[in-house]
């Protein structure tokens, strides 16, 4: 079965992006091989991240910058909380490819593709054919949250349990451990895994046939085998840098009302007193009508 790349990304991208992987690991201080989640501080520490549930399940992510051709310039990145957290890990990963200029550093409403287990830019998803560019942070994400080296080690690891599960579930469990490991969603886990050579285009092609729901589907496997639990939470955190923070400090420093700052913490689901703030009310202060009637009187 062909890859989804439709023979866009030639063997030069490829290395390219390996080479920028080491070279980006050396770079930000990256250590720790398996990245998993921690996608999401490596992003923090490059722009802004705003944190929320939305019910439009198609949008994965957006990600805008200052229009501007400062180095400097502020970046800011979306991700919908309100999909499964495999989903916003992978989301993370792919703006990085952006912001990291892996892949061509434009602003981006990135949205669920026609297979649903890939993102695309909403540009292009009429089409349902993404650009090259989108296909190199696909692949960048995929090639860095899955390493090389620890998903053969962890392959030949799952191999050896394999033995334990039924023939009709047993190459499904391999994938399924590695989607649990690495927080990783279905198909970009398959589609690894015949890439490093780990399983053949055969197999990779009945692994893609696997339905996403209903009788033997990957849903109704992953709770028989007690797996991705993780994978498929809807975590619907709301956060937003240290957006908290600043709405507090504008109200000790009077710039902001009892009322406002209120409002602002509702957002995310925070009131002051939770934050140890006593609830007062705020200084009211006489209209001009009010005071011109009070002289009158006078």
């Amino acid at each position: 079965m062909s890859h989804p790349d439709g023979g866009l990304l030639k063997e030069e991208d490829i290395l390219r992006i390996r080479e920028d992987i080491a070279r980006l690991r050396k770079e930000k201080n990256i250590v720790n091989q398996d990245i998993k989640d921690g996608v999401f501080s490596l992003l923090e520490n490059e722009c802004k991240v705003f944190y929320y549930p939305i019910n439009d399940f198609k949008l994965w992510a957006f990600y805008q910058k200052e229009d501007n051709e400062d180095v400097n310039s502020r970046k800011f990145v979306f991700i919908n909380t309100n999909l499964p957290y495999e989903k916003q890990v992978f989301a993370a990963a792919h703006e990085l490819a952006h912001i990291w200029e892996v892949s061509e550093d434009l602003p981006e409403t990135l949205v669920t593709s026609a297979d649903e287990d890939s993102p695309i830019r909403m540009e292009e998803a009429e089409s349902a054919s993404p650009s090259k560019n989108e296909l190199i942070a696909n692949r960048f994400a995929a090639e860095f949250l899955m390493d090389e080296q620890t998903v053969r080690d962890l392959y030949e690891q799952c191999v050896e349990k394999k033995t334990a599960y039924p023939k009709e579930v047993a190459q499904i469990s391999l994938v399924l451990c590695l989607m649990d490991y690495y927080l990783a969603p279905y198909k970009m886990t398959v589609l690894r895994l015949e890439e490093l050579g780990l399983i053949s285009p055969k197999e990779e092609e009945i692994l893609l046939a696997v339905p996403r729901e209903g009788e033997n589907s990957i849903s109704q496997l992953q709770k028989r085998l007690s797996r991705c639990e993780r994978n498929n939470e809807i975590t619907k955190v709301k956060k937003f840098a240290d957006f908290i923070n600043l709405a507090i400090q504008d109200y000790k420093k009077e710039l902001v009302t009892f009322a406002k700052m209120k409002q602002l913490l509702s957002i995310f689901d925070m009131t002051p007193e939770s934050m140890g703030i006593a609830e007062e009310k705020d200084q009211e202060f006489f209209t001009s009508e009010e005071l011109d009637a009070m002289l009158e009187d006078e």
